[in-house]
């Protein structure tokens, strides 16, 4: 279950504030992953089908409603072309020593 994260994503979460106009105010982070482009109907963890643009190796948990885009990024605010997370996932290899990480976009 090695992973090897050979590719650079930035990260918007929102910290749950939101500016006078209902904007939600992010913290940006750009992270290692492993990001690969594949189109799929899933079904997320509510049994609800969507489509995804890409799943996403990380080496942490990133809630629903967290905004990737491949690569470096300064902006503040996830900017267009940016995919929100959709579905995160784990799996644990047998021995329960390591754990495989994805999010869905």
């Amino acid at each position: 279950m090695r992973t090897f994260h050979i590719d650079k994503a930035t990260v918007w979460t929102s910290d749950g504030n939101y500016d006078a106009y209902g904007n939600p105010y992010y913290s940006r982070e750009v992270i290692d992953c492993r990001w690969e482009e594949d189109r799929r109907t899933r079904l997320n963890n509510d049994g609800e089908a969507f489509t995804s643009s890409a799943t996403v190796f990380v080496d942490k948990e990133f809630p629903r409603g967290a905004w990737f885009k491949k690569g470096e990024h300064t902006e503040t605010e996830p900017p267009s072309g940016s995919y929100e997370v959709k579905d995160y996932a784990e799996t644990k290899n047998l021995r329960g020593t390591k754990t495989e990480r994805h999010v869905i976009l």
